[in-house]
């Protein structure tokens, strides 16, 4: 049996097939929106007086180092620099997802508000939360617009988090994931009284606060913030050959 078609249904079978090819097309080269943090955030009280890195958003590159501690080091590298300045640390008690190891952002945003520390990946259009449940989290987190908490795709939670601007010589790709951030400190353990790996007495923070900050030789700064259960503390590394600056961080109370 043959069939005879009329060149008006051919015609149109043509059209049909050209707006497929036309649209399948569009769907290949049609850009994915890529999202961006804002500054648009009302901000709580900036607490530790760091003008220049709470509420703002930082933009660089960055390496985040999970040791085998429960440590998580964000450490950023922004457009204008040649090292990480900016580091922000996330203690954890190693959930059962936690995985030690490297991983590399190349282009990434960062925003960080204290008790809550925002990641922007722009190249994998994936934004993290890193946040300690303190006494404040609930209202940090409120005062975040909808607009970006609802594209939050990753939350990790700790029981302390922390910034610091200090040079650390021994972020690189050669760390010693085996080791802790007091290691490196090289210091030993000395009275119960004593921040973490020992060293001097909290300068600032101790038992019964659960945030501190510090400035210490050379302009360097650090602070934290504690899940209710730990106490703050804040000291001053400055003497060879533990000068590696401020230290905090978050101690579990006795």
């Amino acid at each position: 049996m043959k069939y005879i078609f009329s060149k008006s249904f051919i015609l149109a079978l043509s059209v049909i097939f050209s707006c497929l090819i036309f649209i399948t097309s569009c769907h290949k080269n049609e850009k994915k929106e890529i999202f961006h943090l804002t500054g648009e955030i009302a901000k709580p009280a900036d607490k530790f007086g760091m003008p220049d890195i709470f509420g703002k958003v930082l933009s660089g590159s960055a390496y985040i180092y999970n040791l085998g501690s429960g440590e998580i080091i964000i450490a950023l590298t922004q457009n204008n620099e040649a090292a990480a300045n900016n580091k922000f640390i996330l203690q954890t008690n190693k959930p059962s997802t936690y995985k030690t190891g490297i991983s590399t952002l190349q282009n990434v945003e960062i925003m960080y508000l204290y008790d809550i520390v925002l990641v922007n990946d722009l190249d994998k259009n994936i934004l993290t939360s890193y946040a300690v449940h303190s006494k404040n989290y609930t209202e940090t987190f409120n005062l975040i617009p909808k607009l970006i908490s609802e594209k939050i795709t990753n939350n990790n939670f700790g029981y302390g988090l922390a910034f610091n601007n200090s040079p650390w010589p021994f972020i690189n790709n050669n760390i010693d994931l085996n080791k802790s951030i007091n290691d490196y400190f090289k210091i030993a353990q000395k009275t119960n009284i004593d921040p973490p790996g020992g060293g001097s007495p909290c300068t600032a923070g101790g038992e019964g606060s659960t945030s501190c900050s510090i400035s210490c030789t050379g302009g360097y700064n650090c602070s934290t913030t504690c899940e209710t259960g730990y106490h703050s503390c804040c000291y001053c590394a400055d003497t060879p050959p533990d000068d590696y600056g401020p230290h905090c961080d978050c101690v579990k109370n006795e």
